[in-house]
């Protein structure tokens, strides 16, 4: 009997996880085709960070929710991005009553020691990043998008596409670069600076 439950619960997560599927691609033909702008995304690039939130509510109602801390690193060009992307999640679900992971995902060569999930970004004009999660094969991650639509303050709003229903929002803001500071100097050019 108890395999019989579980076997039903996998089949409705089936059910559920192609429902999601079909409105993820609605979403993603959205995307323009053509990647934005060398020098949209020359101002684009550097470190963001910010909240995501997001929530699920399954064909049995049911419901989950979830927060996350993210950093999102941007290098490389628009044709061929480089990301960083990292994010700590709290959630809490009818299977799972609180839990936490910490995740990070890469595709940049020289980041990957230490870093087994990867990560597949686009750009699409005028102003979005794609960020495809491909996380290791039994994470709860596991075919989640991101879009990210940049605004002109230095912030990103986030669409979180998630598996088996879940979805969400956010927004990252970019980290503005500070002077370095005087300790970080070398002897030759901190007189300078301080006269």
């Amino acid at each position: 009997m108890r395999a019989l439950s579980l076997l039903l619960a996998f089949a409705a997560c089936l059910v559920a996880g192609c429902a999601s599927i079909r409105d993820r691609n609605v979403v993603l033909r959205g995307l323009h085709p053509h990647p934005i702008a060398a020098d949209e995304w020359s101002r684009l690039t550097g470190v963001y960070t910010g909240p995501l939130r997001a929530d699920v509510r399954t064909f049995f109602g049911s419901r989950g929710v979830s927060t996350a801390d993210a950093r999102l690193e941007l290098y490389g060009s628009a044709e061929r991005p480089l990301a960083y992307f990292k994010w700590s999640t709290a959630y809490s679900s009818a299977i799972t009553p609180i839990g936490f992971r910490t995740e990070t995902y890469t595709n940049i060569p020289e980041r990957r020691y230490g870093t087994p999930s990867r990560v597949r970004p686009s750009s699409h004009a005028p102003n979005e990043l794609l960020l495809k999660l491909h996380p290791n094969l039994l994470s709860p991650t596991s075919f989640t998008y991101l879009i990210l639509r940049f605004q002109g303050d230095g912030s990103a709003t986030v669409d979180y596409l998630g598996h088996f229903g879940w979805r969400g929002i956010g927004k990252l803001l970019r980290l503005t670069e500070h002077p370095r500071n005087v300790v970080d100097m070398t002897i030759d050019e901190a007189p300078r600076m301080l006269k």
